[in-house]
């Protein structure tokens, strides 16, 4: 795994090109990662890390939209709005096992 975003649950892995199909068909087989119970789901296969994340930060950036257009209006709608986009749109690289 090269980045992962525990908020929004998403999780780019990278290997080569033949080795992708094996890679995608043993997915669905996953079902703990750290002993914590995951389902995992292919959105997308890149040829190129960079694809990858401008994929990651379209999709969350939906995600956001469709979010904040459902939060309650108050007076700390903003300071939610900010948390939740810092929360959603960090990309972090993650420790190696």
């Amino acid at each position: 795994m090269i980045y992962a975003n525990k908020d929004s649950r998403l999780v780019v892995m990278r290997c080569r090109h033949g080795p992708h199909t094996l890679l995608t068909s043993s997915l669905p087989f996953l079902s703990h990662v750290r002993k914590e119970p995951v389902v995992c789901r292919l959105l997308y296969t890149g040829a190129t890390v960079r694809h990858c994340h401008m994929f990651m930060v379209k999709r969350q950036t939906a995600v956001l939209k469709a979010v904040k257009s459902g939060l309650v209006a108050g007076g700390s709608r903003q300071a939610e709005e900010d948390k939740l986009e810092e929360r959603l749109m960090a990309i972090k690289q993650i420790d190696a096992f």
